[in-house]
C-alpha cells in the first residue's frame, strides 16, 4: 500500500483523543451521503418517469410518423382515383394504394381523363407510385421494427351500461363523439399501456353473454330480450376456455347457504335477524342489530339456541352467508352444456367457518367471481391480450379499446353500444350503426386528444371513411405510415437517413416525417421538461458544492490536531508535494464513501419504493403518486446517467475542497512545530 494512502486512512480513522474532528468527519460523511441519495433518487424517478411517458406516446402514436403532404394530395396519382369507376370514385389510402395493381386506374374508355395535376414520371415514363417506393425504402432502412399504415375517422359511440342490483336491473347511455383509430396487431409496445381485466370485468362480461347484441342499436332497448341458447352456449364455453375460476363470493348483502353445503355436525356461534317478533334470518358472523345464537348442525335437522330452542329440516334452515366471506370454488364442466342461463351454471364449492366445513356444489345464483387465473386457448378470448387482434363476430359485435378515462366513469368490459356514421343514400344523409362492445382500456397517455381516440378494427374505420359523409378534419392527419424502431434513442438517426433516401428518389416534397419529438402536442412539454432537469442538475451540482465544502471544516481541524505529526514527516524528508496529496486523498476518500454509501441507500429506497407510495399515501389520505399522470409502470430503475455524475462529481468537488486545507499544511514550518513541541 502505498505511504501516503496509509496516512491518510490512518487520519480518517475515528480517535477518542479527537471527537471533534471525528464527529465533523462523521457530519460530512452523513450529509454528502444525504445529498448523493436525494439526487440518484430524484434523477431515477424523473427519468423513470419520463421513460414511462414516452413509452406509452410512442405506443400508441409511433416514434416516428409519416404522414402526406398538400403536394402528395395535388398529384395525378392521388387524384385519379376519384374519377376512376375501378376505385369506385374515392380516393385510396396508403393500405390501398400498397394492395393496387394499377398505379394508374383511370380507364381510357370509360373515364374522363384529368389534366389539372401533375403525373410524377419515372425515368422510363411510367407514373411513380409513390406509397409504393416509400414502403420499399421503409423496408430497407436498418433499426426499424415494423411498419403500420394507420388511418382515423369520426364517428358517434353511444354505450349502454346495464347494471344489476339485488332486486332489479338497471341501465344507463353514454355517448361520446370521439376519433376511431385502426388497432395494429403487431405493435409489441402497445401491449404495455393495456389495463387487464379486473375480476369487476368478468363478473359483467360474463353477465352481458347472456344478452342479445342487436338491443345495443335501439334507442330504448328492453332488459328481457335474451340470446337464444346455441349462441349463449357458444359465447359461454368460450368465456370458461381463456378463465379457470377460483373464488367465489356472494354477489348482495347476503347469501342463502344451500343445505347440501351443511356439515354433517358441528356447531357454531351466528347471529339471528328477527321480524315481528318471529326468527326471519340467521347469518353466520356477527351482524349489527342481530342477536347471538348457536347453530347446531344434526343429521336430519338444524337446531338454533337462543332463549329458546327452534328446530328446522335441513332444507328449511334459514342460514345465510355474508358477502365478505370467500369460497374456494370450481366450475362443474358438464353444467356448462347444459345451461341456458349464467344461474344454471354449477360449481363446486368448500369453505370454513368456526371449524365447521361446508362444501358440495351450488348454482351460481347471486353469486360473483373473486378470483381467476387465465388460460391458454386456441379461441379468440372477448377481451383484448397480448399479439391478437379484436374480437369481431357477427353476433356480439366488433370489440372496441377505450381509454383508461372510461373506466373511471363506470364503464367495463362487455358493455355494449352501437357506433354510429353517416351514409349518404339516394335523397339524404342516413345513419348507419354498427354494434359494438368494450374489448378493453389502454392509458392514452400524453396526447390531449388520446381520451377522444376509441381503438377499433381497421376495417371498421375504413368502413366509416368510405362512407359518403364522413367527419370533415386534416386530411394529413387522417392517414399515414406509423415506424416502430428498435430502439427509441435511435430515431433521430433513422429519420434522418430517411429523408436523404426520400431525396434520392425525389420523394421528399410528398411526405413529412415526424418523431415523437416533434409532435405538435408534447413539444413545450419535452422542451420543459428538459429545462427542468438541467435545472436541477445545477441545484444538485451547487448543493453537492456545498456538502463537500463540509471537507474544508473537517481537514482544517486534522491538520490543526496533526501538526506534530506534519513536522516529524517534514523533518524524515517528506516534500510539501506528498504532505498535499495525504491531506487530498482524506478528501476523495471522503467522497467516495459518500458516493457508495449514497448510491447503495438509493438503490435500497428504490427498490422499496413502492412501499414508500404507499405509506405516503397512506398518512395524507390520498395517493402519493397519480397513475394517471406518472404512469403505473415501474419507477424503481436506478439512473445509469446520475450514478455516473454523483460517482464522478463527488470526489471531484471533494477533491478541489481538500486542496485549501492541504495545501495549508504543506506551507507548515517543521522546525517551528518542534520547537513549540
Amino acid at each position: 500500500m502505498d505511504f501516503k494512502l496509509f496516512i491518510a486512512l490512518k487520519y480518517l480513522l475515528p480517535k477518542r483523543q479527537h471527537l471533534s474532528s471525528s464527529f465533523i468527519a462523521f457530519i460530512s460523511l452523513f450529509v454528502i451521503s444525504l445529498v448523493v441519495w436525494l439526487v440518484l433518487l430524484f434523477f431515477s424517478v424523473t427519468e423513470n418517469m419520463e421513460r414511462n411517458w414516452k413509452e406509452k406516446l410512442t405506443a400508441l402514436n409511433s416514434p416516428l410518423r409519416i404522414t402526406p403532404t398538400q403536394a402528395y394530395f395535388d398529384t395525378y396519382y392521388y387524384q385519379s382515383d376519384l374519377v376512376a369507376h375501378e376505385s369506385n370514385y374515392m380516393t385510396k389510402t396508403f393500405a390501398q394504394k400498397l394492395e393496387s395493381d394499377k398505379t394508374d386506374p383511370i380507364d381510357s374508355d370509360v373515364d374522363e381523363p384529368i389534366v389539372r395535376f401533375e403525373k410524377i414520371l419515372n425515368p422510363d415514363g411510367n407514373i411513380k407510385d409513390l406509397i409504393k417506393e416509400l414502403h420499399t425504402i421503409l423496408k430497407q432502412q436498418k433499426g426499424i421494427e415494423h411498419i403500420n399504415d394507420f388511418e382515423v375517422a369520426g364517428g358517434s359511440m353511444r354505450l349502454r351500461l346495464v347494471r344489476d342490483t339485488q332486486f332489479d336491473r338497471m341501465q344507463s347511455f353514454m355517448s361520446a363523439v370521439p376519433y376511431f383509430f385502426g388497432f395494429d396487431t403487431k405493435n409489441t409496445q402497445f401491449a404495455k399501456t393495456l389495463c387487464a381485466p379486473d375480476v369487476e370485468d368478468m363478473n359483467h362480461l360474463l353477465s352481458m353473454l347472456e344478452l342479445k347484441t342487436q338491443t345495443a342499436l335501439e334507442n330504448s332497448p328492453s332488459f328481457d330480450e335474451r340470446v337464444e341458447t346455441p349462441l349463449y352456449k357458444e359465447r359461454l364455453l368460450n368465456f370458461f376456455s381463456h378463465i379457470e375460476v377460483t373464488h367465489l363470493k356472494p354477489k348482495f348483502h347476503i347469501w342463502k347457504v344451500p343445505n347440501a353445503l351443511f356439515p354433517k355436525t358441528g356447531a357454531m356461534q351466528a347471529s339471528a335477524i328477527y321480524y315481528n317478533g318471529n326468527l326471519h334470518k340467521v347469518v353466520l358472523g356477527k351482524v349489527e342489530g342481530g342477536r347471538p345464537v348457536r347453530i347446531e348442525f344434526l343429521e336430519d335437522r338444524v337446531r338454533i339456541r337462543d332463549d329458546q330452542t327452534l328446530e328446522f329440516l335441513r332444507e328449511n334452515a334459514p342460514i345465510y352467508l355474508p358477502s365478505c366471506t370467500t369460497m374456494n370454488a370450481k366450475i362443474i364442466e358438464d353444467s356448462l352444456s347444459f345451461a341456458m342461463q349464467n344461474s344454471d351454471l354449477i360449481f363446486h364449492v368448500n369453505f370454513s367457518y368456526q371449524g365447521c366445513s361446508f362444501e358440495g356444489n351450488v348454482s351460481f345464483f347471486q353469486l360473483q367471481i373473486v378470483t381467476f387465473e387465465n388460460k391458454s386457448s386456441t379461441t379468440h378470448p372477448f377481451w383484448v391480450t397480448k399479439g391478437k387482434n379484436l374480437y369481431r363476430d357477427g353476433t356480439f359485435g366488433y370489440g372496441v379499446l377505450l381509454p383508461k378515462m372510461y373506466k373511471k366513469k363506470g364503464v367495463l368490459i362487455g358493455d355494449m353500444g352501437y357506433l354510429g356514421y353517416s351514409s349518404l343514400q339516394m335523397t339524404n344523409a342516413q345513419e348507419q350503426r354498427m354494434p359494438i362492445f368494450v374489448a378493453g382500456f389502454y392509458e392514452p397517455g400524453l396526447s390531449p386528444i388520446a381520451n377522444k381516440v376509441v381503438l377499433a378494427d381497421k376495417k371498421l374505420v375504413t368502413l366509416i371513411n368510405s362512407s359518403a359523409v364522413h367527419y370533415d378534419f386534416d386530411k394529413s392527419f387522417g392517414n399515414g405510415f406509423m415506424v416502430f424502431v428498435n430502439d427509441l434513442d435511435e430515431v433521430d438517426h433513422i429519420k434522418a437517413s430517411l429523408e436523404k433516401n426520400l431525396q434520392k428518389q425525389h420523394l421528399e416534397h410528398f411526405f413529412k416525417l415526424e418523431t415523437y419529438k416533434e409532435f405538435e402536442f408534447v413539444q413545450s412539454f419535452f422542451k420543459q421538461f428538459q429545462s427542468d432537469r438541467q435545472l436541477v442538475a445545477f441545484v444538485a451540482v451547487f448543493i453537492l458544492l456545498v456538502a463537500c465544502s463540509n471537507v474544508i471544516s473537517f481537514l482544517i481541524l486534522l491538520v490543526n490536531s496533526k501538526k506534530k505529526e506534519i513536522g516529524v514527516l517534514r523533518a524524515m524528508g517528506a516534500d510539501q508535494k506528498s504532505i498535499v496529496m495525504i491531506f487530498c486523498l482524506c478528501g476523495v476518500i471522503i467522497g467516495v464513501l459518500s458516493s457508495l454509501i449514497g448510491s447503495i441507500a438509493a438503490v435500497f429506497t428504490l427498490n422499496h419504493l413502492e412501499s414508500l407510495i404507499h405509506f405516503f399515501g397512506f398518512l395524507q389520505q390520498n395517493p402519493a403518486f397519480d397513475s394517471e399522470l406518472y404512469g403505473a409502470a415501474s419507477l424503481t430503475n436506478l439512473s445509469q446517467m446520475a450514478l455516473l455524475y454523483v460517482l464522478v462529481l463527488t470526489p471531484v468537488l471533494s477533491l478541489i475542497a481538500s486542496f485549501i486545507p492541504a495545501y495549508k499544511a504543506s506551507k507548515i514550518n517543521p522546525c517551528d512545530i518542534l520547537r513549540s513541541e
